[in-house]
């Protein structure tokens, strides 16, 4: 049996926190895009980084 230094799980560091920080920051700042101007790209784009956050960060927490 592996020797344990602790007595809870420790994890790894995840760089998916600040990649959802950024996905967040997209996402609203393409609403505000939305609303003023009628742009939906940034939005989009936005949309779709907190989805692939998400699934990559799904696909982490499955893998360990």
């Amino acid at each position: 049996m592996a020797h344990q230094a602790h007595s809870y799980h420790m994890v790894d560091p995840s760089p998916w926190p600040i990649f959802g920080a950024t996905a967040a920051l997209l996402t609203t700042s393409g609403l505000i895009m939305w609303f003023h101007y009628n742009s939906s790209h940034l939005l989009t784009l936005g949309l779709v980084s907190i989805l692939m956050v998400m699934l990559q960060w799904w696909r982490d927490i499955v893998r360990e």
